[in-house]
C-alpha cells in the first residue's frame, strides 16, 4: 500500500521562503523585459493588429503577474487577515482580466492570436528564471 504524499511548504519566514518572493520579483522583471522585446519586435516587423494585440497581451499579463506577486507575498504573511482578504481578492482580479480581455477583443482592432502570445510572455519568464535559479550561484554548494 502506497503512503499518502505530505506537502511540505516553505518554513514561516525562513531563507526559502525569502528565496521564494525574490524568485518572483525577478519572474516579474524578466516579464517587463521579454515583453518589451516582443512588443518592439512585432512593431517593426508585424502588421498594426499584430503589435497591437501583442502589446495588450503584454500590459495583461504584467498587471496580472504584478497583482499575482503582491498576493502571494499577503498569503505568506503571517496575519490571517491578511491572507484571506488576498485569497478573497483572488476571483475578481481574474473576472477582471477576463473582462478586459473580452473588451480589448471587442472593441480594439487587435489579432486575438498575438494578445494570446503577448499574454503567454510569462511563461517564457517563468522557465528563464526556473534555468536560473537551478543553475546559477544560489544553487552551489560550497566547500
Amino acid at each position: 500500500m502506497m503512503k499518502p504524499m505530505v506537502k511540505q511548504g516553505h518554513p514561516k519566514g525562513g531563507k526559502a521562503e525569502a528565496m521564494y518572493i525574490e524568485n518572483l520579483k525577478n519572474i516579474e522583471r524578466i516579464n517587463y523585459i521579454v515583453g518589451l522585446i516582443y512588443v518592439v519586435g512585432c512593431f517593426f516587423l508585424a502588421e498594426q493588429p499584430w503589435w497591437l494585440g501583442a502589446l495588450v497581451g503584454v500590459v495583461l499579463t504584467c498587471i496580472n503577474f504584478t497583482a499575482m506577486r503582491f498576493l502571494v507575498g499577503k498569503w505568506s504573511s503571517n496575519n490571517p487577515k491578511s491572507k484571506m482578504a488576498a485569497q478573497l481578492v483572488m476571483i475578481p482580479k481574474m473576472g477582471l482580466i477576463l473582462l478586459a480581455v473580452f473588451l480589448a477583443t471587442k472593441f480594439l482592432p487587435i489579432s486575438v492570436l498575438a494578445l494570446a502570445t503577448g499574454f503567454g510572455i510569462f511563461l517564457v519568464s517563468i522557465a528563464i528564471e526556473t534555468t536560473r535559479a537551478a543553475i546559477g550561484p544560489n544553487q552551489v554548494e560550497e566547500e
